[in-house]
């Protein structure tokens, strides 16, 4: 079942070995700075305690990560059910990518969908029939985009402006404008800080 299938790739992906010795590094270290400041800054400690290590500090973890890699092929090698599974999984990523096909994290779309109080579990077919939606939704927006406000302004770059407009004249899109404001001083719904700061709209009287 799929269900079946998304615990056996579970079981892969959490097997599967860091990519290199500072992957494995990195990954060991944030777990003790997680808590300190944003990822990027997170990022920056993690690279400069790297690079404080000496070669022989490194190539200790580089080996780590070799060993990982050969304990990870023996694995698959004595399970050749999950072995053909993980090949077929690759096989169909490389023909999704030639057919310029993106695929969002099913793994993230899975955690959205559970953020609803009213659903406890989701099947792999469903996650992927809406990760299939979403990215035809956002081909047809774009496309529209192109069609009904880029080329009648002769502009080769999508702007803000273009995409805030398609959802404000096309009746299709309605269920979405909340989200995104028609507003002059608008970032994708969000309003931007006045640059010259609000306007004191109290006047001063004698």
């Amino acid at each position: 079942s799929s269900e079946i299938i998304q615990q056996q790739l579970n079981e892969l992906d959490s097997k599967k070995p860091p990519r290199s010795g500072y992957m494995l590094f990195a990954s060991t270290h944030r777990k003790d700075i997680g808590q300190c400041g944003a990822v990027s800054e997170q990022s920056k400690r993690i690279a400069a305690l790297w690079n404080a290590l000496n070669d022989s500090e490194k190539e200790e973890w580089n080996e780590k990560v070799s060993k990982a890699k050969q304990e990870y092929e023996q694995y698959l090698d004595s399970n050749p059910d999950l072995k053909n599974l993980l090949k077929i999984q690759q096989e169909n990523k490389k023909r999704a990518r030639a057919n310029g096909e993106y695929q969002f994290p099913l793994g993230t779309i899975k955690k959205i969908i559970l953020k609803d109080p009213d659903i406890n579990r989701i099947s792999k077919e469903a996650t992927v029939l809406i990760n299939n939606a979403t990215r035809m939704f956002i081909e047809q927006v774009v496309n529209k985009t192109n069609d009904e406000q880029m080329i009648l302004r002769k502009a080769k770059t999508l702007a803000e402006k273009d995409f805030i407009n398609l959802l404000h004249s096309n009746g299709k899109y309605m269920f979405i404008r909340h989200v995104f404001k028609k507003d002059k001083n608008s970032v994708l719904g969000v309003k931007r800080n006045n640059k010259g700061g609000e306007n004191n709209n109290n006047n001063n009287t004698e």
